[in-house]
């Protein structure tokens, strides 16, 4: 048996299929399914199958008698599913990018020819072309064949625009001991996306606002999009290191509570205490000041009454950020 030739069409026409048993087929049955699903033809005895194919497609024919049957195919392909259109599509405003026409058929060769040429910015070959459209809008593709055929495709490129001055990544507080949680923010607000890098220790590095657990010094890094626009900004979270004791934690030698504004109270200096205990007591050991708060200092009076200039002794038992303590004991002068 013997069949039509393979078939390439350049747009929809009517066919005429034949299948030739040279006179010992008593029946034909066409299908467009291998396994001869269906039945494309009417009258088994015709060998002719007339059909007008809306897009690529395998017709096959079983031609037999009483005694035996043989299968045979035609391939009807056409010119235009032979180019696929593809490349990044989703841009910020001022990103390139390149689109490429993909033959999918080795026995055909095209020319190509992209319009509109005023977005053309980079090397043009064979098959791609970069551009860089200034707004969203269709790139169109005429693609010539070597058998006369034209296809036309287009493709629709998305441009959006983030500014990025207006992408903030931010950490509250951005100075922090080891084992800390900070909060991580970023702007602006109602974008698709949010991503936070590294993620190690955040609790959900998709959120807009997340917090982080830091052991280090990190950068950390925000990326935002829009779904097509794609921006990112960095902020830095440090580590310091908690010292418990002088001079970070102190006490003046001397105060002169004698009302001209200037070291009249005597306070417990120290930026990292968290809790504390300070005690003044007189030259015969009894206790004329306590306090439990850094703001409440001594105003050198005990009782209401204003005490004489001596030295006084003092206990301070701190608790540090960090659970870090220190005790220290020693003495102050009350001047006048």
């Amino acid at each position: 048996m013997s069949t039509s030739n393979d078939v390439e069409l350049c747009s929809p026409v009517e066919l005429s299929l034949v299948a030739n048993s040279f006179g010992t087929a008593s029946y034909f049955i066409w299908s467009s399914s291998p396994d001869f699903t269906d039945t494309l033809n009417a009258f088994l005895i015709d060998s002719v199958l007339n059909i007008t194919p809306s897009g690529p497609t395998t017709y096959y024919v079983l031609a037999g008698n009483p005694g035996c049957y043989k299968i045979d195919s035609i391939i009807v392909d056409f010119i235009g599913s032979s180019v696929v259109l593809e490349g990044n599509t989703e841009l910020c405003l001022g990103e390139n990018t390149v689109l490429i026409a993909t033959n999918s058929n080795p026995n055909i060769s095209f020319n190509y020819t992209w319009q509109p040429t005023s977005i053309i910015v980079g090397p043009l070959t064979l098959d791609s072309v970069q551009i860089n459209p200034p707004n969203s809008q269709y790139v169109y593709l005429s693609a010539s064949s070597s058998n006369g055929c034209i296809v036309n495709d287009s493709i629709f490129v998305n441009i959006s625009f983030i500014d990025p001055s207006l992408v903030l990544a931010n950490a509250s507080p951005n100075i922090t001991t080891v084992g800390s949680t900070v909060t991580l923010y970023g702007s602006p607000s109602g974008l698709d996306s949010y991503l936070w890098s590294p993620a190690n220790g955040l609790s959900d590095p998709t959120m807009q606002q997340t917090n982080a657990v830091v052991n280090q010094n990190t950068i950390y890094t925000l990326t935002v999009t829009d779904g097509a626009c794609t921006r990112s900004d960095t902020t830095e979270v440090k580590i310091y290191e908690v010292i418990c004791e002088d001079p970070y934690v102190f006490i003046p030698n001397a105060f002169s509570p004698n009302g001209d504004n200037e070291n009249d109270v005597l306070y417990v200096r120290g930026i990292w205490i968290e809790k504390m205990i300070f005690r003044i007591f007189d030259r015969w050991g009894e206790l004329v000041f306590e306090s439990t708060d850094v703001a409440n200092g001594w105003d050198g009076t005990f009782r209401g009454k204003k005490l004489e200039p001596d030295v006084y002794d003092f206990y301070l038992d701190v608790t540090c950020i960090g659970g870090l303590k220190s005790i220290t004991k020693g003495n102050v002068t009350l001047m006048k």
